[in-house]
């Protein structure tokens, strides 16, 4: 058992010799087991213990788990749920007892500055757990089960500061394995009559379905360790084409939603499109399980014929604005300090030279500079559009900044005729609940510059020209 152990940590580079690991114990053979065969390894541990207080006997649980750790001389961090503390919690009960159990670990771990989670989730539960997923209707990322080593915030959702993982040392033993190992040291599991409770989903699929499967193949079991490896593979390789095609069709705008360009999304292939869209929601919302396979088809049908709104699990939300589409949380303002605003119906006064404050943190400077070619050629070429350069012989002396107002219209350079600000947002990609408060600057009835997106096309610079006038937006942490 303890070659096997080492072989797996190896393998899957869970992690190093000197490593400081938190190990979740419950009392039973496979926590024991691990307990053992991490000891023996030489690993640095601390023993975690919670007691979920879901039967009588679970105190006295607590202390067993408390006694064999000081018999291998690793710190005991134990924790009781308060009465009704689950009762309380969303979803089924074995839901909120796994979130909570996973979460006094992930406290653990940062308090005792260990990187890694090891639980003793064996080859059994994997079994079983791609069975779960397989019932539920799960893509290969279901039906990949549990993997060796995973982020530890990405896998259960809980939020962690730092790097946190979650590895399973014991994930190619039998069940049957670590029994027979803790009966060979001398280590007496306690016995969880829960395990046996057939109103759990999981122990039906222990107790009833398996048994009935292996009549019909007896080497079940094995068949389902491999589907689980062949997933793991395509998950890995889907992976890498989801890399290779997300710039192309997805971006992150400046309130951290996620912009979907329809037109190359509609030209991939739909599996492909299922996992973008799942990747993106997984952006905005780690760790979210209830996103299954229907709810994305349906997401996928409607950005292919987009209008309203779309409501996801999760509190997530598509819209459709322009020629694109945007997935965000549904109950958030969409107003952050990543973009600048002011409030609507407003007009202040900007003076050249001078400064004006904007909400959120973000200011705009106006400044005359000499003609130096060389020093301002930086600013020329940045295409960034927080740099505005204006020929200074033709320019007011001071402008009205204000929001949009409906029906503006801007000249732009080398474009016949006036465009809609309304349009030129879309197609800059602002945020519907962005574009009304975004500031414009206004020369009499002309749009001279909207700041981070376009300036007009008058008063260009002349390469006789002696001054400039500068305009630049400056973010909220730029010093004013």
């Amino acid at each position: 058992m303890y070659e096997k152990v080492a072989n797996t940590i190896q393998q899957e580079k869970l992690f190093q010799p000197d490593s400081r690991i938190v190990v979740g114990v419950s009392g039973g053979a496979d926590s024991l087991c691990l307990l053992d065969c991490l000891s023996h390894l030489g690993y640095s541990l601390v023993v975690a213990h919670l007691d979920h207080r879901l039967r009588q006997e679970s105190a006295a649980e607590a202390k067993t788990v408390s006694g064999i750790s000081d018999r291998y001389g690793w710190p005991f961090i134990t924790r009781s749920l308060e009465p009704g503390e689950l009762e309380a919690a969303r979803g089924s009960l074995e839901e909120a007892a796994r979130l909570a159990r996973y979460t006094f670990f992930a406290d653990v771990a940062q308090q005792q500055n260990a990187r890694y989670v090891a639980v003793g989730h064996t080859a059994d539960d994997q079994i079983e757990t791609v069975l779960m997923h397989l019932l539920r209707g799960a893509g290969p990322s279901g039906l990949q089960g549990m993997l060796p080593k995973t982020s530890f915030t990405h896998w259960i959702g809980v939020k962690a500061e730092g790097k946190l993982d979650l590895v399973r040392p014991l994930i190619e033993c039998s069940r049957a394995e670590t029994v027979l190992h803790c009966d060979e040291i001398g280590l007496e599991p306690v016995f969880d009559a829960s395990n046996e409770d057939l109103s759990y989903f999981r122990n039906r699929l222990r107790h009833d379905l398996l048994p009935q499967l292996e009549l019909y193949n007896p080497g079940i079991r094995m068949v389902i360790r491999r589907l689980a490896d062949v997933m793991r593979q395509q998950v890995d390789f889907n992976s890498s084409q989801l890399r290779s095609h997300w710039p192309e069709i997805m971006e992150i705008n400046p309130s951290g939603d996620i912009v979907i360009q329809l037109e190359p999304f509609h030209e991939r292939h739909p599996f492909l499109q299922r996992a973008l869209l799942r990747h993106a929601i997984d952006r905005l919302v780690p760790g979210l399980r209830d996103i299954g396979y229907v709810a994305t088809v349906r997401a996928v049908a409607w950005l292919h014929a987009p209008s309203g709104a779309l409501s996801l699990p999760g509190g997530l939300s598509l819209e459709r604005y322009g020629e694109d589409a945007l997935l965000r949380l549904a109950g958030e303002s969409v107003e952050s300090t990543a973009s600048p605003s002011m409030p609507a119906g407003v007009e202040l006064q900007l003076s050249c030279p001078g400064k004006l404050a904007l909400k959120g943190g973000w200011w705009i400077s106006a400044e005359k500079q000499e003609m130096d070619y060389s020093g301002l050629a930086e600013m020329l070429q940045r295409g960034d559009h927080y740099t505005a350069l204006f020929c200074a012989s033709d320019f007011p002396d001071s402008l009205i900044v204000r929001s949009r107002n409906p029906g503006d219209r801007i000249q732009l350079p080398n474009v016949a005729g006036t465009t809609k600000v309304a349009d030129l947002m879309i197609n800059r990609k602002i945020p519907v609940q962005l574009r009304q408060n975004w500031p414009v600057l206004v020369a009499g009835r002309s749009i001279l510059w909207i700041p981070g997106v376009q300036r007009c096309d008058g008063m260009l610079l002349e390469h006789d020209a002696t001054e400039a006038v500068v305009l630049q937006l400056h973010s909220p942490d730029e010093e004013e």
